[in-house]
């Protein structure tokens, strides 16, 4: 694709992301803890959590709600409203994200969802992205991932890491109590996902 059609494309993403507000199907993800918002990290970047057992416990319960339609009508609501009402003018115009991956197997994962999402932020999002961890991931996960990496951008691949259990990065990333102890911090998982908690 052209720069020219890529610009295109950007805008007319753009004017799409205007119309996205919050719908029953939204919050139903985000409230089931599949998707949402939570904490910064130590320059004030707020963080997009995504949850793989509670996205896929939500779908055993009603396939509809997992759609790719739908994830990605969550994912570009919650990044929309942070980035109109948590981002720092002139400090934070970043965010990071950490996906559980809940040690699955590679045909337990929700791959149409995970790569409609990734699809997102490669075409339209990849220069706001600062880092995105993958933790908790399975033998599988993580060989695939090293398979993949040689074809990946140098960009992209610096801001890509998966481990098998929490990455030793998110701590020098974070303050404790702004990442959750399955993480590696000393924060509870909420238990209530709408409106965001950013910490003490």
């Amino acid at each position: 694709m052209n720069t020219g059609a890529a610009l295109s494309n950007h805008f007319k993403w753009l004017s799409d992301v205007a119309g996205v507000k919050i719908t029953p199907e939204i919050l139903a993800i985000i409230q089931s803890g599949a998707m949402y918002i939570h904490g910064r990290d130590k320059l004030y970047r707020v963080t997009i959590i995504t949850d793989i057992p509670k996205m896929t416990k939500l779908g055993e319960r009603n396939p509809d709600a997992i759609s790719t339609q739908n994830m990605q009508n969550a994912f570009v609501f919650l990044w929309s409203y942070l980035k109109k009402a948590m981002f720092l003018p002139g400090i934070s115009d970043h965010w990071n994200t950490i996906t559980d991956m809940g040690w699955a197997g590679m045909w337990a994962l929700p791959r149409a969802q995970l790569l409609a999402i990734m699809s997102i932020c490669q075409s339209n999002m990849m220069y706001m992205l600062n880092r995105s961890f993958y933790v908790n991931a399975s033998w599988g996960q993580m060989l695939c991932f090293k398979a993949m990496q040689p074809f990946l951008d140098p960009v992209t691949r610096l801001k890509l890491n998966m481990s098998s259990g929490h990455h030793p990065d998110l701590l020098e990333l974070y303050h404790p109590c702004q990442l959750e102890k399955r993480f590696g911090g000393q924060a509870d998982t909420p238990t209530n996902f709408w409106p965001p908690h950013v910490g003490k």
